[in-house]
C-alpha cells in the first residue's frame, strides 16, 4: 500500500463524531475486494483497542457515524470501507500510523484539512497562500466559537508546527472584506520531523549492521 485516502469532505469533518483515527485504522488493515477494503470486525476492534484509547461504547458511536456518512458499510462479521472519489487527500501509510499514534482526532482533522488546502494550492499553482483563522478551523471541525475552543485550536496549530507537520506565519493579518484576523499557511509536510529523523537513523543502523557483518 503506497498511499492511504483520507476524507476531507466538509460534511465529514464538521461531524464531531467523525473520528479520522478510527477511520484510518480500518484503511490500514484488512484486504481489498474490488474497490472496497474489507475488515473483519473482530480484527478491527482488536486493532482499535491496541492503537487508540477507545472503549466499546465510543467505538460504536464512531462506527455508526462512519456508516451514516456513507464511508463504511457492514454485515454481521465485516466492515466495508467504501472508496473515496471526491474531497480526499493521499497520505503515506507511515504518516497515517504516526498521526493515529501521536495526534488527537481533532488535531488529525486539522492536519488533513490544511493538507487539502496545500494540495489545492499546488495543483492550481495559486500565487497567494491559504489564509485561515481559528474560528474558520473550529467551524470546519464542528466546534463553536468560544474562548476555550479558540485556545484549544491555537494549541493544535502550535503542536502541529512543533512536530513540523505544518508551517504558518504566527502574525495575524487582516483580509479584504473580512472581519476576523488571519494567519498565512506556509507549508504542510507529508512527514513529521520525527519520522524523517527515525528514517535516517534506521538507514544508519542498517549500514552499521551490514558493515559489521562484512
Amino acid at each position: 500500500m503506497k498511499e492511504v485516502f483520507m476524507s476531507t469532505s466538509k460534511n465529514h469533518l464538521e461531524d464531531k463524531h467523525y473520528n479520522p483515527s478510527v477511520f484510518a485504522v480500518g484503511r490500514l488493515i484488512g484486504y481489498m475486494d474490488g474497490d472496497k477494503r474489507v475488515v473483519i470486525k473482530k480484527d478491527f476492534r482488536k486493532a482499535v483497542k491496541e492503537q487508540l484509547k477507545v472503549n466499546n461504547r465510543q467505538l460504536k458511536v464512531f462506527m455508526d457515524t462512519l456508516i451514516e456518512l456513507g464511508l463504511v458499510e457492514e454485515d454481521k462479521d465485516r466492515y466495508y470501507w467504501n472508496p473515496l472519489t471526491t474531497d480526499f487527500i493521499k497520505l503515506k501509510p507511515s504518516t497515517i500510523r504516526y498521526c493515529v499514534k501521536v495526534l488527537s482526532p481533532i488535531t488529525f482533522k486539522v492536519y488533513c484539512y490544511l493538507m487539502s488546502k496545500k494540495c489545492i494550492h499546488d495543483k492550481y499553482e495559486m500565487k497567494e497562500n491559504y489564509f485561515f483563522s481559528c474560528v474558520d478551523l473550529l467551524k470546519i471541525c464542528g466546534y463553536t466559537n468560544t474562548g476555550r475552543n479558540i485556545e484549544m485550536m491555537n494549541q493544535i496549530l502550535f503542536s502541529l508546527k512543533r512536530l513540523k507537520l505544518i508551517d504558518f506565519n504566527e502574525e495575524y493579518v487582516s483580509r479584504p472584506g473580512a472581519r476576523n484576523m488571519y494567519r498565512e499557511l506556509l507549508d504542510v509536510m507529508e512527514q513529521s520531523d520525527v519520522q524523517k529523523k527515525a528514517y535516517v537513523a534506521k538507514k544508519e543502523e542498517q549500514w552499521l549492521v551490514k558493515s559489521d557483518l562484512g
